[in-house]
């Protein structure tokens, strides 16, 4: 279900970051019902033997005379404002049409985004970051456009050329970091580790449930700090045992000493190539 809201009020509060949309006047015969304008019709209150009867007749566009005010709709989904609906007054008067609306600025070619740029308005009024200019810029993210006649090309969801002039640095900036390439930090050891005799059992899940291993191993400075919190080294809880002894990784990964050697070497945690890895090695 979509959310109705006052057009205008909410262009006035945009009036000082944003280009304003530009009044429009429609006039002519209707071809056919637009989806804003309601039906206008007539119900009969018939009684019978068989009990009382609606009968509703639906009159045609060129037997009516409406007038119609509608507000700009919107509906949020995925946390994200999705644009449902422009504005405008409308008198219609048998079938002709007089509608005032809003039309968002820019060029010909491009009419057809201006979904963006009421999404983009009720993003910086309503959203998670409401307020932050250079957060709501990068949350509205990068579209992808195939045409015959563009062929694929990719541009920012929102338009420079919506904003006044003096936001254009903060623009600037926000589109510089959504484009830079995202790059994958490798995985590091970020402490030892010693894997558990049964898996840890909680009523919640820990993050990436599935490839974390926080609930199988017990963390430690060094492998025999681990020891010390339990009574002693034959504790049921812990696999006491040399192959159980490991490190946990940035990934939350409990890897063994062998390959725990491998990821310290490549993240430059260590200065040369070893067989295995101890923590003393790492601190």
């Amino acid at each position: 279900m979509f959310k109705k809201i006052k057009l205008f009020r909410t262009i006035r509060e945009m009036r000082d970051i944003m280009v304003m949309p530009k009044l429009k006047v429609m006039f002519g015969r209707m071809s056919m019902q637009p989806f804003w304008l309601p039906n206008h019709v007539i119900r009969f209150h018939l009684g019978g033997l068989n009990g009382y009867k609606d009968i509703v007749i639906r009159l045609p566009n060129w037997m009516t005379f409406r007038v119609v005010n509608n507000d700009f709709a919107f509906k949020w989904k995925y946390d994200e404002a999705r644009f449902e609906r422009r504005g405008n007054f409308s008198i219609v008067l048998f079938g002709i049409a007089l509608t005032f609306y809003l039309e968002v600025p820019l060029d010909n070619e491009n009419k057809y985004y201006e979904d963006e740029y009421y999404e983009f308005m009720m993003e910086f009024l309503s959203g998670s970051n409401a307020g932050d200019l250079k957060q709501c810029i990068k949350d509205r993210g990068i579209v992808t456009q195939n045409s015959i006649k563009y062929g694929e090309r990719k541009y920012p969801a929102m338009r420079k050329e919506w904003l006044l002039p003096r936001w254009y640095r903060i623009y600037d900036i926000a589109i510089e970091e959504l484009m830079r390439p995202k790059v994958e930090k490798p995985e590091w050891i970020l402490c030892a580790a010693t894997k558990r005799n049964e898996m840890r059992k909680i009523s919640s899940k820990p993050y990436h449930d599935g490839t974390n291993d926080i609930l199988k191993v017990e963390l430690g400075y060094r492998h025999h700090d681990i020891y010390h919190r339990f009574n002693d080294v034959d504790d049921k809880e812990i696999d006491i045992h040399m192959y159980a002894q490991g490190f946990f990784t940035s990934k939350g990964r409990w890897v063994d000493r062998a390959e725990a050697a491998k990821i310290a070497y490549t993240a430059g945690q260590i200065d040369e190539p070893k067989d295995k890895l101890f923590s003393e090695d790492l601190y």
